[in-house]
C-alpha cells in the first residue's frame, strides 16, 4: 500500500509540474516558432521538425543534469550521511540561483564565462 502511494504521489506532482511547463516551454516554443516564415509555421509537416528537435533536446537536457546531480549526489552521500549532503547540494543550487538572478539583471557577469564555454554546444 506505501509503495502504491508514493507512485500516486509522484504522479501528481508530475501533473502539477505541468503548469510550470505551459507557462515556460509553451513560452519558448512560441517564440521560436513565431520567428519561422508563415508558409513553414502553416505546415504541420514543416513544423514537425522543429517540434521534436526542442522536445528532444528539453528532455535530453533535463536528462542530462538528472544524471549528473544524480551522480554528484551519489558521490557525496558515499562520503558523508544523506542529510549532509542534500543540505550541501541545496545551498549550492541556492548559490547558483543568486549568481544566475544577478548575471541576468547585469550586475555580475561571472556566469557570461560559464554560458560561452556551453556556446559551442
Amino acid at each position: 500500500m506505501e509503495s502504491w502511494m508514493s507512485y500516486v504521489s509522484a504522479f501528481v506532482v508530475g501533473l502539477l509540474g505541468g503548469v510550470h511547463c505551459v507557462g515556460m516551454c509553451g513560452g519558448i516554443v512560441g517564440a521560436m516558432t513565431l520567428g519561422l516564415p508563415r508558409e513553414q509555421r502553416q505546415s504541420l509537416s514543416r513544423m514537425l521538425p522543429y517540434q521534436l528537435a526542442y522536445n528532444l533536446g528539453r528532455l535530453g537536457s533535463y536528462l542530462l543534469a538528472g544524471a549528473l546531480m544524480g551522480g554528484l549526489g551519489l558521490l557525496l552521500a558515499q562520503v558523508m550521511p544523506v542529510y549532509y549532503a542534500q543540505r550541501l547540494l541545496l545551498a549550492g543550487a541556492g548559490v547558483f540561483m543568486i549568481l544566475l538572478g544577478l548575471y541576468l539583471g547585469g550586475w555580475w557577469m561571472l556566469l557570461n564565462r560559464i554560458e560561452r564555454l556551453g556556446g559551442g554546444v
